[in-house]
Formats: structure tokens, sequence, C-alpha cells
């Protein structure tokens, strides 16, 4: 299952950092939060009725670390080929119609 363990690591950017005092390094891939979450396989976004956290650019920056894999990448690529082998075959349809 999906549950956590005793083992489970899970970050909560709250407790992890001093909100008083964030400490970025030298770049956004050198702070801490990319540091630590490059490594999360889960993700859990906990959103008010407005989904106010996506409004904020920093709650953006730590969910796309989190879902920026190769295993992703490579999933997208497939459907982005699978669209573009469809929109091709619907050209050629459209076309076929309309010259007859």
């Amino acid at each position: 299952g999906r549950g956590l363990t005793a083992t489970s690591r899970v970050w909560i950017c709250t407790f992890a950092n001093n909100q008083f005092e964030v400490q970025l390094g030298k770049s956004l891939h050198k702070s801490p939060f990319h540091e630590a979450l490059q490594y999360c396989k889960q993700v859990a976004l906990f959103l008010d009725p407005t989904a106010s956290a996506l409004k904020r650019s920093w709650c953006n920056f730590e969910l796309s670390i989190c879902i920026d894999t190769p295993e992703l990448r490579k999933f997208w690529e497939e459907v982005q080929k699978v669209f573009s082998e469809q929109s091709q075959t619907e050209k050629k349809s459209i076309r076929k119609i309309a010259l007859e």
C-alpha cells in the first residue's frame, strides 16, 4: 500500500526550515528544499477550499521538484508520442473528408 511506515521520511517545510531565517543556498537547486525534496516518492498537498497554496510560487517550486522524475518524464514523452500520432491520423482523416 501507500501508507506510511515507522521508517518513512516526511518533509514538513514548516518544521524542517527556520521560517524566519530561511537559508536558500547559492541557488534554488542547492537549497535545502531542493536537496530534500528531490528524493520524494510521494507527495501530499493539503489545500484549502480555494487552493491558495497553488497561487504561491514557492509551493509550486516544491511540488515541481517532487514530480519532475525521470520516470514521469518518460511517461509524458510516451503520452506526447501517442497524441502526436493520433493528431497525424486525425489530420489525414480531415484532409480525406475535405477532398471528397
